[in-house]
C-alpha cells in the first residue's frame, strides 16, 4: 500500500470501484477463523452435506482461511442482486417446469469472475496479493459474509440482507492488504420460523440447520433414487435456491397467506 494512501482512503475507493462495476454490495471482514467452523465440522461428522465429497476434501482450507492464502488480512465480500421480479413469461404451447432466478441470465460464474479480476488488479496496485471466488473455493463465505456485515443467518441457512433480501450472489476476495473491517448487523429473524415450516421436503431439521439430503436441489441430481413423494415435489423444479425460495414463498401463501420470509420477497 502506497503510504500516500491510508487503509481507510483504500477501502472508501475500492467500495466505489466495487459499485461502479455492477455490485450491490461491498464490505470487509478480517481474515479470522469462521465463527461457526466448529458446527461445519459437526455437520460433515453427521453426513449432512449427503455424497458433496469436495466438501470434506476441503474442510480444513475451510475453517482456516491462512491456509487458502497465507498472510491473507482481510476478505472482501461482495454481494450481487439476482432479483428480476416476480413474474416469468411461460410458454403456451410447451411444457415447461420453474427456472430457478439465478439461472435465467448468463452464467453467473463468468459474469462475477470478470468484475473479480478487476477488483484484483485494482488491489494488486497497492500491493496486495489476492485469492477470489465465486462459489468455487473452499472457504464458508457465509460466516465470512456475515462477519463482514453484508447480512445475517436466517435460519434456512440463506444469508439475509434487509435491503437485497436473499437473491443475491456472493463472492470473495482474500487479501494481503488489511482493510477496516466492517460492522455486523443485527439478526432481525426473532422468533420467526415461517421458512422452517415452508421447506416442503423438511430439509431445514432446526434453526440454521440444513439437511443437504433432504434438500431439491440436491435431490433433484438423484431422482432415481429417492421416493416417490419427493420425486412429486422435484420434478417440477429446474434446481437452484431460487427455486427453493419461490417454492417455500408458495407454500407458505396457501397455508396462511403469508409469505415464508419478510426479508426474503423485499420487492412484493
Amino acid at each position: 500500500m502506497t503510504t500516500q494512501t491510508s487503509k481507510i482512503e483504500l477501502k472508501a475507493q475500492l467500495v466505489s470501484f466495487a459499485r461502479q462495476i455492477g455490485f450491490d454490495s461491498c464490505r470487509i471482514a478480517a481474515c479470522d477463523t469462521p465463527a461457526h467452523s466448529t458446527e461445519f465440522r459437526q455437520w460433515l461428522r453427521d453426513g449432512a452435506h449427503g455424497e458433496m465429497n469436495y466438501m470434506q476434501r476441503g474442510e480444513e482450507k475451510r475453517c482456516d482461511p491462512q491456509k487458502v492464502l497465507p498472510g491473507a488480512k482481510s476478505i472482501v465480500v461482495l454481494a450481487l442482486n439476482y432479483f428480476q421480479g416476480e413474474q416469468l413469461r411461460r410458454s403456451e404451447t410447451a411444457t415447461t417446469g420453474r427456472i430457478a432466478r439465478y439461472a435465467r441470465g448468463d452464467d453467473y460464474h463468468d459474469v462475477i469472475a470478470a468484475k473479480l479480476d478487476k477488483i484484483d488488479q485494482f488491489l494488486g496496485g497497492f500491493g496486495g496479493q489476492q485469492k477470489c471466488y465465486v462459489d468455487t473455493g473452499p472457504i464458508l463465505e457465509r460466516d465470512h459474509a456475515a462477519q463482514a456485515g453484508i447480512g445475517w443467518h436466517g435460519k434456512n441457512t440463506m444469508l439475509i440482507d434487509e435491503r437485497l433480501g436473499t437473491w443475491f450472489f456472493l463472492a470473495e476476495i482474500l487479501t494481503t492488504l488489511e482493510l477496516p473491517a466492517d460492522q455486523l448487523v443485527r439478526d432481525r429473524c426473532g422468533t420467526c420460523e415461517r421458512c422452517i415450516k415452508a421447506c416442503p421436503t423438511g430439509a431445514i431439521t432446526a434453526p440454521h440447520r440444513l439437511d443437504a439430503r433432504r434438500c431439491i436441489s440436491y435431490l433433484f441430481d438423484r431422482l432415481s433414487e429417492i421416493g416417490s413423494s419427493d420425486a412429486t415435489i422435484v420434478w417440477r423444479f429446474v434446481p437452484g435456491t431460487g427455486s427453493l425460495k419461490f417454492l417455500a414463498k408458495q407454500l407458505s401463501r396457501r397455508a396462511n397467506r403469508r409469505p415464508a420470509c419478510h426479508y426474503g420477497n423485499t420487492w412484493t
